[in-house]
């Protein structure tokens, strides 16, 4: 008889264990499904697979610049093999486009990392100009810095030039700059 009662708690156990963490994962959907994702204005079932895409992809404190450590010089070259400073030419980033529109996107070495600004605007804030910051490691891993709005609302931005980590952005007759090292607009 103590077998059996012995077994039932460890049942009653395992029990409590898997509700709690259906309870734990409940909360992490309604946190992930929290954030600033939704696409307004989109069919319901369109929206909820940009939301799904968009949670997919990492996102890194504004601000953090940092890469592992501990990796070797050949993985470092591997990682940044072909890559050059300067204007790109691309109209897609690592997003559905249905969340950001890119006018174009500049690339430069920070550190031991490079940064890829996407310079464009948000339809889902009614097309606010923006410029959304990703960062390769020197492993390889791409991840999301994070979207910053632009202080003058005139359209899709597009990267003009850049002197250092200042990058000259345009929109129509307006123009204006952003740091990538510091994340701000000037």
């Amino acid at each position: 008889m103590s077998i059996d009662r012995r077994l039932l708690r460890k049942l009653a156990g395992a029990a409590g264990a898997v509700a709690g963490l259906g309870v734990a994962v409940a909360a992490g959907i309604g946190a992930a499904n929290a954030g600033p994702t939704a696409a307004p204005g989109l069919p319901p079932a369109k929206s909820a697979r940009l939301e799904q895409e968009q949670r997919q992809i990492r996102h890194l404190p504004a601000g953090r610049k940092t890469s592992p450590s501990g990796l070797t010089a050949a993985t470092t070259a591997s990682a940044f093999a072909g890559l050059t400073p300067g204007i790109v030419d691309r109209h897609q980033g690592p997003f559905p486009a249905a969340l950001f529109t890119v006018g174009n996107m500049y690339r430069l070495p920070i550190g031991d990392h490079w940064d890829f600004a996407f310079a464009g605007s948000d339809p889902a804030r009614n097309g606010r100009s923006a410029v959304r910051v990703y960062q390769m490691a020197a492993d390889g891993t791409y991840t999301s810095v994070g979207e910053y709005l632009s202080p003058i609302q005139a359209g899709t931005l597009s990267v003009t030039g850049g002197s250092g980590t200042t990058l000259t952005l345009k929109a129509g007759a307006r123009t204006e700059t952003f740091d990538v090292a510091t994340l701000t607009f000037g």
